[in-house]
């Protein structure tokens, strides 16, 4: 017999996404790009799909401290020597000190 439902006035239970958590959830290597910038991990996942249909890239950025940067650190393929221009900076200023 299934739980009664609460009150319509009352609380509700939280429901939570699936979490994929196993790594064959995760997108296959050649669609997966990992660069250290600075202090933080950006991972590019590309999207699949013709031209047409394709949707954007899906891109994460982790800092210390964010629960998965340890995992993604340890993956990181690419380091940048400079970190990235600040945000609305004209081209050719770049964000290491002078």
């Amino acid at each position: 017999m299934p739980a009664p439902l609460p009150p319509a006035d009352g609380p509700r239970p939280i429901q939570r996404a699936a979490v994929a958590t196993h790594v064959d959830a995760l997108p296959p290597a050649d669609r997966l790009t990992i660069v250290k910038r600075g202090d933080a991990i950006v991972v590019r996942v590309r999207s699949e799909g013709s031209e047409k249909e394709r949707l954007p890239d899906a891109v994460f950025s982790f800092r210390c401290g964010d629960p998965q940067y340890a995992y993604w650190a340890s993956r990181v393929t690419t380091v940048e020597e400079h970190p990235p221009r600040p945000h609305g900076a004209p081209p050719g200023v770049s964000g290491r000190p002078d």
